[in-house]
């Protein structure tokens, strides 16, 4: 199966992560050049873009494409004003593409606040975004933090001008992927709160999607697959396991689901960045990818975990009072379990990074498991996770006769089953067990190690050496390679004290630890790049 990709913009999670899924799924993943890509200061190419994509069109099963990447230049460009293409000029490049092979595109509805720059941008974001957030009787009043009236105040009628631009242009790409018959469609409401103008905007997109697909229907033609949902940067990966279960025709994916702890139930559970409750989010996946929960004879466990959002990141400062908590952490009986299904892990309890205490207790679940994730918002996280489940598990044969989901088990013919077909995006020879464990790897180095214990160092270090944690600009090397250095030095540590009973269980050398390269992508503390080796 051969798939092309046109990400969001160059952060790991719209460029590395599919990477990663498409290896553990079997899928041949097409990439432009990187040079191509959106970065924090710096615009797509759309039209570069697009010429690569018709060149590759015919040789491929189906496209995933950003439209923000396309229109606009990247996530970050898409908050400001300008435009790289009109609707029709995109609509005229993919002409040619939709007849060559389905797309699968994703648009932003943009998030309520800004991009943050600095300190001062910051205070800005907070302001315009609680200002926005406020029901719909105190919209009139003046914004908090933000000068002047609401009526004439420039940030926040900037950000109402650009608003409803972005949702003209969302409603003109609904009728283009209708008239291209895209294979998906979706709306990727961009973190926000459980008010504001996004979810009046999220709703009319439906109500147009619902009458487009009406006219359809009368017209006798199938429905376009249409969905609206929080988060963005998980929208590569997810729309990447849509389109190779449509592919496939696979039929509903049977999984055990639990959620930890059980009160408060995921139907009243919302977090810090989300407008709707954990449940509507595992509701939303399970039809997106077809998942059957808690089946009777399920192929994988997948543990969700929460309880402490909704609060601000409590990862930028020490998290041991907020996490070592036995209430968020469940006990070994949990994680080893009675089953012995392959295990897959997503921790909401705060928003950018893994509870490092439930990572020390994973090693009772080392023989199971396959994967954790933790970075960044509750459904990039839900949303990451089930991609991950869907490509590793589907691509598989089911487990036999009860045995253990193991790593290393040659007659474990799920997740560890060989695959020596050129195609399957994993080396000759190897198994797929290899591109679970480096993706495992990657990120216990990044949303365990990094994002919930090195950052607070981090951002320190920035704070004394007057560094702008935001963008870091034209750092010298010197001092970014100091940076580093903490990083690298933190994983270390990880790696021989808390974390190495959980390695040498999970069979990885700590020669294979040790080898982990860390880099700052976007020239900011916000995220890592953590790229380990094959293994």
């Amino acid at each position: 199966m051969r798939i092309a990709l046109i990400p969001l913009d160059s952060r790991p999670p719209n460029l590395q992560f599919p990477q990663r899924l498409a290896a553990i799924g079997g899928i041949e993943l097409l990439l432009p050049p990187a040079g191509l890509l959106g970065g924090l200061h710096s615009a797509a190419d759309s039209p570069a873009l697009l010429e690569w994509l018709t060149a590759g069109a015919s040789r491929c099963d189906a496209a995933v494409l950003s439209l923000d990447a396309l229109l606009y230049g990247g996530l970050v460009q898409s908050r400001r004003e300008g435009q790289l293409l009109s609707i029709l000029q995109l609509g005229h490049a993919l002409f040619d593409i939709a007849r060559a092979c389905p797309l699968y595109a994703f648009l932003c509805v943009p998030r309520l606040g800004m991009t943050v720059k600095d300190q001062a941008s910051l205070l800005e974001h907070e302001a315009l975004r609680r200002h926005l957030a406020q029901p719909d009787d105190q919209a009139g009043q003046a914004a908090p933090g933000i000068k002047g009236s609401t009526a004439v105040d420039p940030v926040l009628m900037k950000a109402l001008e650009l608003r409803a631009r972005s949702a003209g242009n969302a409603h003109e790409l609904l009728r283009l992927a209708s008239e291209l018959d895209f294979g998906c469609l979706h709306f990727a409401v961009e973190d926000n709160a459980t008010s504001g103008p996004h979810l009046a905007e999220a709703a009319k997109l439906l109500e147009a999607g619902r009458h487009e697909n009406a006219a359809r229907l009368a017209e006798g033609r199938r429905p376009l697959p249409l969905s609206v949902f929080d988060g963005a940067d998980e929208c590569a990966v997810l729309l990447l396991a849509r389109a190779a279960r449509d592919l496939q025709s696979a039929p509903a994916l049977p999984l055990r689901l639990s959620v930890h702890p059980a009160s408060p139930g995921p139907e009243r559970y919302t977090g810090m960045f989300e407008s709707h409750s954990l449940a509507e989010g595992l509701d939303f996946i399970s039809h997106f990818l077809g998942f059957d929960f808690n089946a009777a004879e399920p192929l994988a466990q997948w543990l969700v975990t929460h309880g402490v959002q909704p609060q601000p990141d409590v990862f930028a400062v020490e998290p041991r009072k907020a996490f070592n908590n036995p209430f968020l952490l469940p006990d070994a009986g949990t994680l080893q379990g009675d089953n012995k299904l392959p295990l897959f892990i997503s921790d909401l309890a705060a928003a950018n990074g893994f509870n490092p205490f439930l990572a020390a207790r994973l090693e009772h679940a080392a023989a199971r498991l396959q994967a954790l994730l933790g970075w960044n918002t509750n459904f990039n996280t839900l949303g990451s996770s089930a991609a991950l489940i869907s490509l590793a598990m589907r691509s598989s044969a089911a487990p036999r006769g009860g045995e253990v989901a193991s790593l290393e088990s040659p007659s474990y013919p799920s997740v560890v089953a060989s695959l020596d077909s050129p195609s399957s995006g994993v080396a000759a020879g190897g198994s797929r067990a290899a591109p679970i464990r480096r993706f495992l790897l990657e990120r216990l180095a990044d949303d365990v190690v990094y994002q919930s214990i090195a950052r607070p160092e981090i951002l320190a270090r920035c704070k004394a050496d007057g560094i702008n944690p935001f963008d870091f600009g034209d750092l010298a090397e010197s001092k970014l390679q100091g940076l580093r250095l903490i990083v690298r030095r933190h994983w270390r540590e990880w790696c021989a004290g808390a974390g190495a009973d959980l390695l040498a269980a999970l069979g990885i050398p700590q020669q294979a630890a040790a080898l982990l390269h860390f880099d700052f992508p976007w020239r900011r503390a916000f995220e890592i790049e953590a790229e380990a080796p094959e293994l």
